[in-house]
């Protein structure tokens, strides 16, 4: 049975990289506060570089103890990537394998990538080993190395896809994605063969076995394919191309020796004779591979009774078919083909690995680096907000500012009389002379007027095209023989419609205008009406702070109310420029 042997490595420098980037991290700076960092993760680093350690020498102790070894170290360093950005450009931790296929060839990555994806490889190692030392012997071992076969199988494709998706460029020739291809499928193979097996001791029917059969001869030549690859070819001991082959050639026998069988329980002794004529070429080509493979002693005994079987066979039924059935020998090229069986996949890494205890992991105090980007992130975004709002507050105070400045209110509360300002006095005169509050009334009176003979002529435009639609069509029904010569109302006035439509809108848009317009007017109308007094009649009734002759104090009520809102309102800009200083210092803290 094939096995293939771990990746070495070289020894890796944690403590420097990760005690640096811990104190970046918290913005460590002093010597104590250095100290008490390193402190805090002296556990957390021991235990990382001790895992390491142990999980890469797996393959000199027990191999169970080997593969948990790198199952515990794979879910630590798995965890760790999370928490520390282990990369070219933040924490530089070098990880260099060597090519277990090519020696004295190397590859160095600073990603925790190659190191997660050659300890997969070496579990998958392990396991190969273990599948191959199984006595098969019995039935359990049988189910024993299938077991190990296919999680050798699921360590190599977690591996292959692992270094496709990182991106790693070209490492060594045994994690290429060909090469691990190449050696998850023979590993399938081999868990199929021992289910074959198991299915002979079994007593399977010959048609069953001859799927099953099928299924191997799919799985070795899938991987005996890889070795077009010019880089696996040169590469890869020929030992291994060999041993492909003759399985290719092994189990084809063995289809056919089963196809033989079943046909002869069907009595088609002519299909017999040729499928064991195919088996009988099959094993002897399988000889030849082993041969070349150097395969065991017992390898050779094994194919051997099986060209003893077949040629046993073979040499019944074509002396029974000559003395007997004298059936015809058809081409075995043209004799139906079998769909194969596979019984086997890919351990899922999930299941492959054991997760260690919780209290087991190092670094546990750390936050992962999603969540590290996430707060820096929020802390930026909080300072641009304050950022905002202090520019906010400012612009909206000075327009505030700008507004009282402009209106002069100040001036208007003060207790120098009633003396209206020199800019609404002009405005004043201005709107009188112009006809005051009367000549605007009138202005909106024609308005109006205008809209209701727009809306009159709109009225008698779509009566007059209703009534020609109406007269077109009864001159349709009154005269049939003459409609395919009158053109339609519709299209002669399709154009007429639509601008009518035009303009209806139009005057719906005038008419909410001229509401709007209204509104205000009624709204304002008491304003306008103290303009049209005159500026001298305005002064009068205009506030004081003081009471008039009268003694009426109304208007002493009405500065009082303004200046306490006018005063408010200077307080208002006082509690915004106190806010805008605090988010100052808020911004500075952060």
């Amino acid at each position: 049975m094939l096995s293939f042997q771990c990746k070495q490595t070289e020894p890796v420098v944690f403590r420097k990289p990760i005690e640096k980037y811990l104190f970046e991290l918290d913005g460590a700076k002093s010597k104590k506060a250095k100290k008490q960092i390193s402190s805090e993760h002296e556990n957390d680093i021991t235990i990382l570089e001790k895992s390491r350690n142990v999980a890469k020498n797996a393959e000199l102790g027990s191999l169970e103890e080997g593969l948990n070894s790198i199952s515990k170290y794979y879910h630590f360093l798995k965890s760790i990537e999370t928490k520390i950005p282990i990369n070219e450009s933040q924490v530089r931790i070098a990880f260099t394998w060597h090519d277990t296929v090519r020696k004295g060839k190397k590859a160095t990555r600073y990603d925790t990538a190659i190191d997660l994806a050659a300890i997969l490889f070496n579990h998958a190692a392990l396991s190969s080993q273990i599948g191959a030392s199984m006595d098969r012997g019995t039935i359990d071992g049988l189910k024993a190395s299938a077991k190990y076969f296919q999680n050798a199988a699921g360590g190599l494709a977690a591996c292959r896809e692992l270094v496709s998706q990182r991106g790693l460029g070209p490492l060594t020739v045994d994690l290429s994605v060909e090469a691990l291809t190449m050696i998850e499928l023979a590993m399938l193979a081999q868990a199929q063969h021992c289910f074959c097996e198991k299915a002979i001791r079994d007593g399977m029917k010959e048609g069953i076995l001859a799927k099953l059969c099928q299924g191997s001869i799919d799985l070795f030549s899938g991987a005996l394919h890889q070795f077009q690859n010019q880089q696996i070819a040169t590469n890869y001991n020929k030992n291994w191309s060999a041993l492909l082959e003759m399985h290719v050639h092994h189990y084809t026998a063995k289809l056919h020796h089963h196809l033989g069988k079943e046909a002869q329980e069907r009595e088609e002794y002519g299909v017999v004779i040729s499928h064991l004529k195919k088996a009988f070429a099959e094993i002897q080509q399988a000889k030849i591979y082993a041969k070349s493979a150097n395969a065991a002693d017992i390898l050779n005994s094994f194919l051997s009774n099986i060209e003893n079987s077949i040629h046993k066979d073979l040499a019944q039924i074509e002396k029974d078919n000559n003395l007997i059935y004298n059936a015809p020998v058809p081409d075995v090229s043209k004799l139906p083909r079998v769909q194969g069986k596979a019984l086997v996949k890919a351990t899922p890494l999930e299941t492959l690995l054991i997760l260690p205890e919780e209290s087991e992991y190092p670094f546990r105090s750390l936050l992962p680096s999603a969540a590290v980007s996430l707060i820096q992130k929020y802390k930026t975004d909080v300072e641009e907000l304050e950022s905002k709002q202090v520019e906010e507050i400012s612009k909206q105070t000075n327009i505030a500012k700008g507004v009282l400045a402009e209106l002069n209110l100040a001036v208007l509360f003060d207790d120098s009389g009633t003396e209206i300002p020199t800019a609404i006095q002009e405005g004043i005169k201005k709107i009188n002379e112009q006809g005051g509050l009367s000549h605007v009334q009138s202005l909106f009176g024609e308005v109006i007027a205008m809209s209701n003979q727009n809306k009159d002529l709109l009225r008698q435009i779509e009566a007059g095209i209703e009534a020609e639609a109406s007269q077109d069509a009864k001159m349709r029904i009154d005269f049939p023989h003459m409609k395919d010569r009158i053109t339609e109302s519709n299209k002669i006035n399709g154009n007429l419609k639509a601008t009518t439509q035009g303009f209806v809108q139009k005057l719906k848009a005038a008419a909410s205008a001229d509401d709007l317009v209204q509104q205000k007017m009624q709204k304002y109308r008491p304003t306008f009406e103290m303009i049209a007094l005159g500026v001298e009649k305005l002064r009068e009734k205009c506030p004081s702070s003081a009471k008039d002759s009268s003694g009426n104090s109304e208007s002493v009520k009405a500065v009082n109310i303004a200046r306490d809102a006018f005063k408010k309102l200077e307080n208002v800009l006082e509690k915004r420029e106190e806010l805008s200083k605090k988010l100052h210092q808020a911004i500075e803290k952060t």
